[in-house]
């Protein structure tokens, strides 16, 4: 996303859409995000716990189905697996840094099919 604006006043966000020129950069990608996940497992199954154990105190009752089903994924597609992935990107020069007006928010989405 790309903010224009300030948040006192006239504010407003802009999509930024990145596309894989080929399958072969999404299997590539794909794969980092594997060796990734594979080298974190043990530090992320010694957290998931936790962290459920927390979100899930952290909201109201007839909340909590929603808060399960949306920690079913958390570290594998969240938090420190994206942080890693992104740092990845970065070092391999296949993406680069957000200008000084994209840092107010800024979010990444990362699609395949």
């Amino acid at each position: 996303m790309k903010t224009n604006g300030d948040y006192e006043g006239d504010f407003k966000a802009a999509w930024q859409v990145v596309i894989l020129e080929n399958r072969e950069i999404q299997e590539k990608l794909l794969a980092v995000g594997k060796r990734v996940r594979e080298k974190y497992r043990l530090a992320f199954e010694e957290f998931m716990e936790p962290y459920r154990k927390a979100s899930l105190e952290a909201v109201p009752p007839h909340l909590r189905k929603v808060e399960e089903y949306e920690l079913q994924s958390v570290f594998s597609t969240d938090g420190w697996f994206l942080m890693h992935c992104l740092q990845a990107l970065l070092k391999s020069g296949k993406l680069k840094e957000p200008a000084e007006g994209q840092r107010k928010a800024l979010m990444t989405i990362i699609a395949y099919r």
